[in-house]
């Protein structure tokens, strides 16, 4: 059964590689990359209020949702002390260096705990685990999309983009197997890590990811945004 589930993951991993070889369709342009920011931007959104928190709540009661907001302030504070954060905050105001930094962060962030919660999925009920996979990997095309369009405007070589949308990928798999070890051991944990996901998402979104989709074009972020939301929407119903 967990070679099953494993496999379930990686499939819906490799939707982010997908998305990013999809950019490659599209002429470059900051329109194009307002959107897609917008689209996946409205995505995680949709996915941190809507799925993980609730989900975060009920398997763990406030006082993990909690503990899982404090670790991700305390890990978002640490992260603006690095060097390399530093070194980004003093970038001109229309790079998109910060951007592609904390993308990055937050893919990873996320689909560790979504990881574990469709390890927990499959566990509890095979069809609510295929349902979170189906979920999950449609979500996964856009969002290797939005990884891989800031990469690819700052001349990364297709090997580059592609390497680095698999390594962010292959944490799904990841997430899911501490999800299959967690699941008879702490439920607490899953609450924990999946508030932890959404309070990054939400961080970095509000505050990085977003502005600088709406510095781009302000119509175009805003259609992508509600896009995003209305798809997941979609999905999930």
């Amino acid at each position: 059964m967990i070679p099953d589930i494993l496999y379930y993951s990686l499939l819906a991993s490799l939707m982010t590689v997908l998305g990013s070889l999809l950019a490659y369709l599209f002429t470059m342009n900051k329109r194009i990359i307002s959107f897609f920011f917008g689209l996946s931007s409205g995505m995680m959104l949709y996915l941190s209020y809507f799925s993980l928190l609730p989900t975060a709540v009920q398997f763990g009661g406030i006082r993990s949702v909690l503990i899982g907001i404090l670790s991700s302030i305390i890990m978002m504070w640490l992260i603006h002390q690095l060097p390399i954060e530093q070194e980004l905050r003093r970038c001109d105001s229309t790079s998109l260096d910060r951007v592609r930094f904390f993308f990055i962060l937050a893919v990873i962030a996320h689909h560790i705990p979504e990881g574990i919660a469709v390890g927990a999925g499959f566990e509890a009920e095979h069809h609510m685990g295929l349902l979170l996979v189906l979920a999950f990997a449609i979500h996964n095309v856009p969002e290797g999309m939005a990884l891989a369009f800031p990469l690819i405007s700052a001349g990364r070589s297709p090997i580059y983009v592609l390497g680095l949308s698999l390594c962010c990928g292959l944490t799904l798999p990841l997430g899911t197997l501490l999800g299959i070890t967690l699941l008879n051991q702490s439920f607490s944990g899953i609450s924990i890590g999946l508030t932890f996901a959404a309070a990054t998402m939400i961080w970095i979104i509000i505050d990085e990811i977003l502005p600088k989709a709406y510095q781009f074009h302000r119509v175009l972020s805003m259609v992508g945004l509600f896009a995003g939301g209305i798809l997941i929407y979609m999905i999930h119903a």
